[in-house]
């Protein structure tokens, strides 16, 4: 093996690892484990350990207008889904626990995640049902983090309209949360909720993955690969011009 190869063979493995490691969005949920089917009304929620964030997820689901809905947590599927004749809303709470009434959640200090989200931009939302033929009537979303009393809100008290098709992602930055009580402190979130609406009377939703969004972008890993070929391309003309 040349002199070039071996460097090189080092480099690749040295800035592999430190791209894939800047460059990594982290799964908060992929609904891989903890399966259930929750009907409403009555409004019905549980908690369990699970992969997610913090290693427990907890829920509460309810119906509002119309007989019935369901919500479906398939784990074979990797998805999260709304059914209903009304409007469906389900809240999924990473730091909480599931309330002794069963239908709130509840966070201590106990279950508090005390995560740092400050190498992350926002979150990116697989969105595998959304179908709604008027889009104004697709899902709705909306989205808390807090620490201690303090926090942020990405909807301003108002579920925002998630117009993604089936098929796509939805990105919601940081950028797009209001603050409340002195704000969430990205280093140090104990506490993040996520409330889909099924948009309208009747309508199907469901989401796969859940993730934090790395604030590298996956063009700066290709760049850092891009410096292996210029050293490499150095030291042949380093090696020639001396020769």
């Amino acid at each position: 093996m040349s002199i070039c190869s071996w460097r090189t063979w080092v480099l690749i493995s040295v800035f592999s690892f430190i791209a894939g490691a800047c460059q990594a969005n982290v799964v908060v949920d992929d609904f891989n484990d903890g399966g259930v089917v929750v009907h409403a009304p009555p409004t019905a929620g549980y908690d369990t350990p699970s992969a997610g964030l913090g290693g427990y997820r907890a829920l509460y689901f309810s119906n509002n207008t119309g007989d019935m809905g369901t919500l479906t947590l398939d784990p074979s599927a990797g998805s999260l889904s709304i059914n209903s004749t009304g409007v469906g809303q389900v809240t999924v709470g990473y730091g909480y626990r599931l309330y002794t009434n069963g239908y709130s959640l509840v966070g201590t200090s106990e279950t508090a995640l005390n995560a740092d989200f400050t190498r992350y931009t926002g979150f990116r939302f697989q969105i595998l049902t959304n179908d709604a033929v008027n889009g104004s009537m697709r899902m709705r979303l909306s989205v808390n983090m807090s620490t201690g009393g303090a926090g942020a809100t990405a909807t301003g008290g108002a579920p925002m309209l998630v117009d993604s098709p089936t098929g796509t992602f939805y990105d919601l930055p940081f950028s797009a949360f209001t603050t409340y009580g002195g704000g969430a402190h990205l280093n140090d979130i104990d506490y993040l909720s996520f409330t889909f609406y099924s948009g309208y009377v009747g309508n199907s939703i469901s989401v796969g993955d859940i993730e934090l969004v790395s604030a590298v972008p996956e063009s700066t890993s290709l760049a850092l690969m891009a410096g292996v070929g210029i050293v490499c391309a150095g030291w042949r003309w380093f090696r020639g011009s001396f020769a």
